[in-house]
């Protein structure tokens, strides 16, 4: 069917032929030859089947590059890791090293001054065990002197009372010389002398005994001294057995580090064969990760051949397509073409209505939904594509089984509107939000992208739909500008089953 006569047939839109650079408006009503128009149709699916063959080809090694992206990606990280590894070993073997140094001086000091520790201890030990003998002596000798002070003090006592008893032996005798008159004067005398020394005797027999008294005391004082001595080098001398004791554990701890020395010396080899082994690993991964990278890279110009040869294609299928012989998509390109500009006639009329102003059609400030996954966007046409675009975009899907989808698209790849089974509200799991709440989303892809800014009368593509969760569909993508008082919208873009 005839491009303009497809057009007129669907919703006796009445409508101009649309100039293309294929040909003049009214070319496609130019009927060919018959073997021409069959070499044409066979040309146009042979290169549908190629197109699609490409695309399928493309989505591969677009999945490959991907996978070995990722695996660049955790080559990478592997080789930074290795590298953080052997600089960590490095570390732990420069430190080993620095660890034994410090042991070694450690174990020759320690070794030493245990060493001088223990010559003091020990003399110090025979210090304090001579100063304990000498406080025993002591002892000893103060107990005599103190036996000795208490004889003396006894005696001193027999004296005072031999010189009591004299004092009353004088005073008697002075007495009866008094009585005996002149006779007794030669024995007074000698009462007298004997009173006087009786006086002295008394007087120097108690200085005796205060002295005594004060000797004892300060010899009591330094018994108590002497045995607080005695007791500090009896104390001195068990701490010099315990520090004794200590010191053989000195020993031990002395002992652990010259085992530990031997321990660490030991470690430093097997550190040293690690680090080498690192250092290979690192130059592997790091020969694997270029090798990886230049793959990337090899896919990367591959990808991009494949576009090529997906874009020429498309322009062969478009060429048939409008040669004006007739193909399986040629009712469903004239139906989107038809489509798209009746949807471009309605927003035209909301706009001249004052339902909507054209700053606000084509309203690029997408505004994320909160808490949407995948993130979904809205704008302030969306309300109006709400309203007209349901009955163009759910008439399409009646009006051939092989149609998956349609939708308008801007020229950012923004879908404010979808069909009603792709509208679903969002869940609790993205990868079912991914395939079933498709409206309010931004396919900025090259399949997307090219769809909404599309100015040819339509445009014919092969892509692999991206359906979430690792699923991919492969289709044609049927597009047709939406054009609003001269000014391109959009597209209408459509989705057909393969």
């Amino acid at each position: 069917m005839a491009y303009t006569a497809a057009v007129r047939h669907i919703d006796d839109i009445d409508a101009e032929p649309v100039a293309t650079p294929f040909g003049a408006a009214g070319s496609v009503r130019m009927a060919p030859a018959d073997e021409a128009a069959k070499a044409l149709v066979e040309i146009g699916g042979s290169v549908d089947v190629l197109s699609i063959t490409i695309a399928e080809l493309n989505g591969t090694v677009g999945d490959v590059s991907k996978t070995l992206s990722g695996q660049a990606a955790t080559l990478d990280h592997l080789a930074h890791a290795v590298g953080e590894i052997d600089q960590a070993n490095r570390m732990v073997d420069d430190a080993t090293r620095t660890a034994i140094t410090i042991a070694v001086e450690s174990h020759r000091e320690v070794d030493e001054k245990s060493g001088t520790i223990r010559h003091s201890l020990e003399q110090a030990s025979r210090e304090i065990a001579g100063m304990a003998k000498v406080a025993a002596e002591l002892t000893t000798d103060l107990d005599r002197v103190v036996g000795e002070l208490k004889a003396i003090n006894g005696f001193s006592e027999t004296v005072q009372e031999i010189a009591t008893q004299t004092q009353l032996l004088a005073i008697n005798a002075g007495i009866m010389a008094a009585r005996a008159g002149q006779e007794g004067k030669g024995f007074a005398v000698i009462a007298e002398s004997i009173k006087q020394l009786a006086d002295r005797t008394s007087v120097t027999s108690r200085e005796i005994i205060g002295r005594v008294g004060a000797m004892s005391g300060t010899v009591k004082r330094l018994q108590a001294l002497n045995a607080q001595n005695g007791a500090a080098a009896g104390t001195a001398m068990e701490r010099a057995a315990q520090i004794e004791t200590d010191l053989k554990a000195f020993d031990t701890v002395t002992a652990s580090i010259g085992t530990m020395v031997e321990r660490m010396e030991s470690v430093s080899d097997p550190l040293a064969l690690t680090r080498r082994l690192v250092a290979q690993v690192t130059h592997e991964a790091n020969e694997l990760n270029e090798d990886v990278q230049a793959s990337v890279s090899h896919l990367g110009i591959a990808a991009e051949s494949f576009d090529g040869l997906v874009s020429f294609a498309e322009r062969l299928v478009g060429l048939v397509a409008h040669s004006g012989v007739e193909t399986p998509d040629s009712a469903l390109i004239a139906r989107c073409m038809a489509d798209a500009a009746h949807a471009g006639k309605l927003i035209e009329e909301a706009v001249d209505n004052g339902i909507i102003r054209m700053e606000d059609l084509f309203d690029e400030a997408y505004r994320p939904i909160e808490g949407s996954d995948p993130v979904q966007y809205i704008t302030r046409f969306t309300e109006l594509t709400d309203r007209i675009m349901p009955d163009i975009q759910e008439a399409m899907l009646e009006a051939d089984s092989r149609v998956a989808f349609c939708a308008a698209i801007d020229r950012k790849g923004y879908i404010p509107t979808h069909n009603r089974i792709y509208s679903q509200p969002q869940g609790a799991d993205p990868v079912w939000n991914a395939a079933n709440c498709r409206n309010r989303r931004i396919f900025n892809d090259r399949t997307g992208l090219a769809a909404g800014r599309n100015t040819e009368p339509f445009l014919m593509q092969t892509y692999r739909r991206d359906m979430g969760g690792g699923v991919f569909v492969l289709m044609k993508d049927l597009s047709a500008p939406i054009i609003v008082h001269g000014r391109h919208w959009g597209g209408l873009r459509i989705g057909v089953r393969i």
